[in-house]
C-alpha cells in the first residue's frame, strides 16, 4: 500500500511539474513538435484513407465506374474503344462482302467506313441503357474483386493462374451484346473486349504497398490522437492557444489537399492525354478523386469547428457576451445544452457535407470530441459566471 501511495504521489508531482504555470521554452518547443508531427500524420493518413476507400473498396470502385459511364466524355471514349474491339482482329469488310450479292460486293468497303461512325454513336446510346450498364458494373465488380483478392493475398494462386498472372477487365459480354443489338453479327475473335488492368510485376509491387497501407492507416490515426492529446495536456496555461493552432493547421491541410488535388490532376492529365482526350482524362481524375476531396473537406470542417470552439472560449468581447448569455442555461439546464448540441451533430451527419463514410468508430470519436468540447466550455463559463449568492 505504501508503494502504491508513493507511486501516486510521484505521478501527481510529475503532473504538476509538467502543467503548473505557463509552459517553459523547452515545453513550448515540445508542444509544437508534437503538433507538427501530428499534422504530418494527418496529411499522410488522408492519402492512405483515400487509397483504401477508393482503390481497395469494391463497392466504391463499382460506384465510381458507374459514375464514369454516366459522364458524356468518358462514355464517348469508351464507345470508340468498344467499337474498336468489334473491328480489331475481325475482317468486317470480308464478312460483309460475303453476305452481299455479287453485284454489290464492291460496296462492302465504303459501307464499313460509313457504319463505323454510326456504330460509335449507337454504342454511346446503348451504354445509357440500364441493362448494358449492369453488364459494365458486373465486369468492373468481378475485375476489382480479383484485384483486391490478389493484393491482399486471398486465394492468390487460383486467381493469378486463372488470368496468367494478370488482372483483366472482361468486357466481352458487353461487346457481344453490342454486336447483337447493332445487328452487325460479325464473328468476334477470342478475348474481344478484354483489357489488362495489371500484370504480375505490377501486382507484386502493389501487394507490398497494400501490406504496408492497411496496418499503417490505423496506426497513424491512433498516433495523431495520442500526439494531439499530449500536446494539449502539456500546454496547461496556453491550451486555448494550442487548440487554435491545431485548428488552423487542420484548415491549412484541408485547403492544401484541395490545391494539390487540382495541381496534380492538371499535371497528370496534361502528361497522359492529348487535345482529343483531355476532357475525358480530366473527368476521370475529378471523379476518381472525389473521395479525396471529401476527406479534405472533412478535415477543413473539423478545423473550422475546433477554431470556432477556441474562439468561443476566448477573451474577446463577443465571446464573453455569448458565454454570459449561455451561463444560466448551462448552470441550471445542462441537459438542454447537450441535447441541442447532439441535435445539431445529428443534423450535420444527416446532411453529410463531406459525403464521406467515416464509419461507426470515426463517428463515435467525433461525437466524443464534441461532447468534451461542450463540457470544457460549460466548465469555463460556470467558473466565469457563477450563480449569484442569495442575501
Amino acid at each position: 500500500m505504501e508503494g502504491s501511495g508513493g507511486f501516486r504521489e510521484g505521478v501527481v508531482r510529475f503532473h504538476h511539474r509538467l502543467t503548473d504555470g505557463p509552459p517553459t521554452r523547452g515545453r513550448r518547443i515540445l508542444i509544437w513538435v508534437l503538433v507538427v508531427l501530428a499534422m504530418i500524420l494527418v496529411l499522410a493518413s488522408s492519402l492512405t484513407i483515400w487509397v483504401q476507400r477508393q482503390a481497395l473498396d469494391t463497392d466504391n470502385w463499382v460506384d465510381l465506374s458507374t459514375e464514369l459511364l454516366e459522364n458524356d466524355q468518358v462514355r464517348e471514349n469508351l464507345s470508340v474503344r468498344l467499337v474498336d474491339a468489334l473491328y480489331d482482329g475481325t475482317d468486317v469488310e470480308q464478312q460483309l462482302s460475303e453476305r452481299l450479292p455479287p453485284r454489290l460486293k464492291q460496296l462492302a468497303a465504303p459501307a464499313v467506313g460509313l457504319v463505323r461512325p454510326a456504330a460509335v454513336s449507337a454504342v454511346d446510346t446503348l451504354l445509357q441503357q440500364p441493362a448494358v450498364q449492369k453488364l459494365w458494373a458486373d465486369a468492373n465488380r468481378v475485375a476489382h474483386d480479383r484485384l483486391v483478392a490478389i493484393l491482399k493475398e486471398e486465394d492468390t494462386n487460383r486467381l493469378v493462374q486463372s488470368s496468367n498472372g494478370e488482372v483483366v477487365l472482361d468486357l466481352n459480354p458487353l461487346v457481344v451484346s453490342i454486336n447483337d443489338q447493332l445487328g452487325l453479327n460479325v464473328t468476334l475473335p477470342e478475348g474481344a473486349g478484354t483489357y489488362v488492368i495489371a500484370d504480375s510485376d505490377q501486382l507484386a509491387a502493389a501487394q507490398t504497398a497494400v501490406a504496408v497501407i492497411d496496418p499503417l492507416s490505423i496506426l497513424m490515426v491512433i498516433a495523431v490522437l495520442v500526439l494531439l492529446v499530449a500536446a494539449v495536456y502539456l500546454a496547461a496555461g496556453r491550451r486555448r492557444e494550442t487548440l487554435r493552432a491545431i485548428a488552423f493547421s487542420l484548415i491549412f491541410i484541408g485547403v492544401l489537399l484541395l490545391v494539390v488535388r487540382r495541381l496534380v490532376g492538371t499535371a497528370l492529365v496534361d502528361a497522359l492525354t492529348d487535345d482529343t482526350t483531355r476532357d475525358t482524362g480530366w473527368a476521370v481524375w475529378i471523379l476518381g478523386t472525389n473521395l479525396l476531396r471529401d476527406v479534405a473537406l472533412a478535415i477543413l470542417v473539423y478545423g473550422l469547428v475546433l477554431l470556432l470552439g477556441a474562439l468561443l472560449a476566448g477573451p474577446t468581447r463577443w465571446a464573453t457576451w455569448i458565454r454570459a448569455k449561455l451561463a444560466p442555461v448551462m448552470r441550471e439546464r445542462p441537459l438542454i445544452v447537450y441535447a441541442v448540441v447532439a441535435l445539431i451533430f445529428l443534423l450535420v451527419l444527416l446532411w453529410s457535407p463531406t459525403d464521406s463514410d467515416r464509419g461507426i468508430w470515426g463517428t463515435l470519436v467525433l461525437a466524443a470530441l464534441v461532447a468534451l468540447g461542450v463540457w470544457a466550455l460549460r466548465r469555463q463559463t460556470l467558473k466565469e459566471f457563477p450563480a449569484a449568492s442569495s442575501a
